[in-house]
């Protein structure tokens, strides 16, 4: 995955495990940046021969390499300081005390190299009372206010099972990263940046925070109920299968009752307007779905009839389902990864095209543990690590922006031309030490080797740090920082939950009905 891509030339160094922090290191690996995971002698937990199960592991390492420190060895440690103030990229979700402790926290490793990009992920935001908390994707749904409107009053709370919290905090370190180095590119500093569980799980449920923002009204569990209009993301049954559809628009609810035989609904007060039909949702949904059982279409007959009054709609499908249709290996979705023992599996590709590229085929796989380690060791014996703070452009190599190859017209380049920098970055990309966000994950101690054997959800409580550190200006130096901060990990198990549908969805649907109108 390294050698080609728009971060080709960067070097990531990583302290993770489980999920949030590992799936930067995944996503910056894909986009070209050379990404070193730092493992304990035990490995990422979520290692094939591990506690958590492969899944994990396959998913959000591959491309990577790994080398095995023990921070506890002093010769280690320092072997992992050289490694994060040589890298352009740090990422971690290890806990902050811990990695302070090996002088490998944000404030020692930029001290060395100013120019570095170093990004965590931690259970709870640094500058609230809880910064210290452990936590996990689990963690994250509860304190974020996820669990409690999601499920029924009958049910209690529910949890989605896939780990949203952890992805979504990935996602956002990504972003941040990414940010960071085009601050960079464009100024020649480095940053510190930070997300946590906590506001990840705030972020994926903005539309019911701004209602209770707003109203001063706390939101309760409504199931497959809708919080704004009517009748929207309806589930319904029809003989084969179960379908879903949209048509809270005035044009749209009147098409509706007319294509079910329920025209004279479109006068009932009780469904006269949106307002109305939100007080009456679950009554309005048996009325739909009866008029469907009447009707005793399938799934086909279902969809065909909703297109010719063209609502949105959908099927609920299977995984299996939605991989036999086909669209998951048109859109060129997935790819294949070897494994060391030479079988395969499939994995995804980034959730993004270029439009006009093809997407790879196959994918690198990950690693070994520790099977780079003599490889980078002897990048460090050669000086290719050097702590580029404290060196010249010639000794480490350093390309300045303004020399780098480009397109006539790089409106970053026109900007740096105009403004004079100087800025440079280091032509090795450096792995990030990527935590990850799952349970117990965050602020695990990297350099614990015995982790819980139940480890296997996401995690909120430690940080993952991202640090990118560009080569520096020759004229600048910096004196080295201090050593590494291992991090405590206490992880539990994922833990499965379900969310109430997003109401930003319903913008979204109108969109796509205008859209479809036109």
């Amino acid at each position: 995955m390294n050698g080609t891509g728009p971060l080709a030339g960067f070097r990531v160094v990583e302290f993770s495990h489980f999920i949030a922090a590992p799936s930067v290191g995944q996503r910056l690996a894909e986009l070209g940046a050379e990404v070193t995971k730092i493992e304990p002698p035990a490995g990422d937990p979520t290692r094939p021969e591990g506690r958590a199960g492969s899944a994990i592991f396959e998913t959000y390492n591959r491309g990577k390499r790994s080398i095995v420190l023990d921070l506890n060895d002093p010769d280690d440690e320092a072997l992992a300081f050289s490694l994060a103030s040589g890298a352009d990229i740090v990422i971690h979700n290890m806990s902050a005390a811990s990695l302070a402790r090996h002088g490998l926290d944000g404030a020692s490793v930029r001290a060395a190299n100013p120019q570095i990009i170093y990004g965590s992920v931690r259970g709870f935001p640094s500058n609230t009372r809880r910064a210290h908390d452990k936590g996990f994707d689990g963690i994250g749904q509860a304190e974020s206010g996820m669990l409690w409107v999601n499920g029924t009053a009958e049910s209690g709370p529910l949890k989605l099972p896939y780990s949203p919290v952890d992805t979504v905090t990935g996602d956002a370190l990504l972003q941040a990263v990414l940010a960071a180095v085009i601050k960079r590119l464009r100024t020649g500093e480095g940053s510190e940046v930070e997300v946590s569980l906590f506001e990840g799980g705030l972020h994926l449920q903005q539309t019911y925070w701004a209602d209770f923002l707003q109203s001063g009204v706390s939101p309760d569990p409504i199931g497959n109920l809708e919080p704004s209009v009517a009748p929207a993301a309806e589930i319904l049954k029809v003989a084969d299968g179960t379908v879903i559809m949209s048509a809270y628009l005035p044009p749209h609810w009147e098409a509706l009752c007319g294509l079910l035989g329920l025209d004279a609904l479109v006068a009932d007060p009780r469904f006269v307007n949106n307002e109305v039909r939100l007080a009456n949702q679950v009554e309005l949904h048996g009325l739909i779905q009866d008029a469907l059982e009447r009707l005793g279409w399938t799934v086909a007959e279902a969809s065909e009839a909703f297109d010719g009054i063209r609502i949105p709609h959908g099927v609920v499908g299977s995984y299996q389902d939605i991989f036999d249709g086909g669209l998951l290996q048109e859109s060129g979705q997935l790819a294949v990864a070897t494994r060391a023992n030479g079988t395969q599996y499939q994995v995804f590709n980034a959730p993004y095209r270029v439009i006009g590229d093809d997407r790879p085929r196959k994918s690198a796989a990950p690693p070994v543990l520790g099977a780079d380690g003599d490889i980078v060791r002897a990048e460090v014996a050669r000086g290719e690590w050097g702590t580029r703070g404290s060196q010249s452009a010639a000794d480490t190599g350093t390309q300045h922006v303004a020399d780098l190859p480009r397109a006539d017209g790089d409106p970053i380049q026109q900007g740096l031309d105009h403004r004079g920098y100087g800025t440079s970055f280091s032509s090795a990309a450096t792995d990030a030490d990527s935590a990850d966000a799952q349970d117990v994950e965050n602020g695990a101690d990297l350099a614990d080797a015995s982790l819980p054997t139940s480890f296997a959800g996401g995690g909120l409580g430690s940080e993952a740090s991202v640090s990118l550190s560009t080569r520096p200006d020759p004229r600048e130096t910096s004196e080295a920082g201090s050593r590494w901060g291992e991090s405590e990990s206490a992880r539990a198990g994922g833990e499965p939950s379900t969310l109430p549908r997003d109401i930003t969805a319903s913008e979204e649907e109108i969109a796509e009905t205008e859209r479809r109108a036109s």
